[in-house]
């Protein structure tokens, strides 16, 4: 007899359903769990008009696979992407990488500056010292900043991923306690 199994994705959560052929309900829960499926109803599958065992064509001269209705019925109830978050998040991780970047290297040439000034007014060491350690002061200032940029930006990122993949999970709870 063919089943007709509703559930969802035990690796990604989402909703699926699928039609087996098994000999009973048992054995048709049995297949859905070694397809790493949570079955939350199972229903015998509504008889269509079939010539062999061929599928019912969804358009004239068209069949359509068991594997076509799969993959429909994943994409028809996917996540929200949270796109904004993407994109928040992303911008922060540029962000914090030219901070760095730029920091590095305005400071690079200001102790150059600075030395060089140094040189010029024979004063090398009071001139050096004073202006490394603003130098040093302003690097380790900047690089900070840099870095807590790039934390928050992955912080979205990956608040994204888990809001992705977890925004089924108490629906997917309720199904299983009834």
């Amino acid at each position: 007899m063919r089943y007709r199994i509703k559930g969802a994705c035990r690796g990604t959560g989402r909703d699926m359903t699928i039609e087996l052929e098994a000999a009973d309900a048992d054995d048709a829960q049995q297949q859905a769990a070694e397809m790493n499926l949570l079955v939350a109803a199972i229903e015998p599958a509504p008889m269509t008009a079939r010539s062999g065992d061929e599928a019912p064509p969804t358009e004239p001269g068209r069949a359509e696979s068991d594997l076509v209705r799969r993959v429909n019925a994943v994409s028809r109830s996917h996540p929200p992407d949270y796109f904004w978050l993407k994109l928040v998040g992303r911008a922060l991780n540029i962000l914090g990488c030219l901070t760095i970047g730029l920091t590095l290297m305005f400071n690079l040439l200001l102790l150059i500056g600075i030395i060089d000034l140094g040189v010029s007014q024979g004063n090398v060491a009071g001139i050096t010292m004073a202006g490394g350690i603003l130098v040093i002061l302003n690097i380790l200032g900047g690089v900070i900043l840099g870095m807590i940029t790039l934390a928050l930006g992955q912080g979205l990122l990956a608040f994204r991923d888990i809001a992705r993949n977890s925004w089924k999970l108490p629906q997917i709870a309720d199904r299983s306690t009834q």
